[in-house]
């Protein structure tokens, strides 16, 4: 499928679907709305550069609202260095309100 059909094929599906909203009602048991942030990196994961990859998430109300998967820009010595870097990474994106 050419490229121009598929961008067609995307618009007509975002008018199609513009009134559809996600609903996150707070949970009685809760006692309120709830947002947690969950993050984990892998040291070196990467074999051609060393490299961590960062993984996390968002969950509200017991629903992920979002997620990354990130390659870290910088080395690290050591595994807590990693993490460190993932939670920085997971906040920034946080901080930012971008939802992935």
């Amino acid at each position: 499928m050419a490229h121009w059909q598929m961008a067609k094929r995307i618009l007509q599906y975002l008018k199609g679907t513009q009134k559809m909203r996600f609903t996150y009602k707070a949970d009685n048991e809760r006692k309120g709305f709830e947002l947690h942030h969950y993050s984990d990196a892998s040291w070196a994961s990467c074999k051609d550069d060393n490299k961590s990859v960062t993984r996390g998430c968002s969950i509200a109300c017991g629903s992920s609202i979002n997620w990354i998967c990130k390659k870290q820009t910088l080395v690290a010595q050591s595994s807590c260095q990693t993490e460190i870097n993932g939670l920085m990474v997971v906040q920034s994106i946080i901080g930012k309100g971008t939802l992935m």
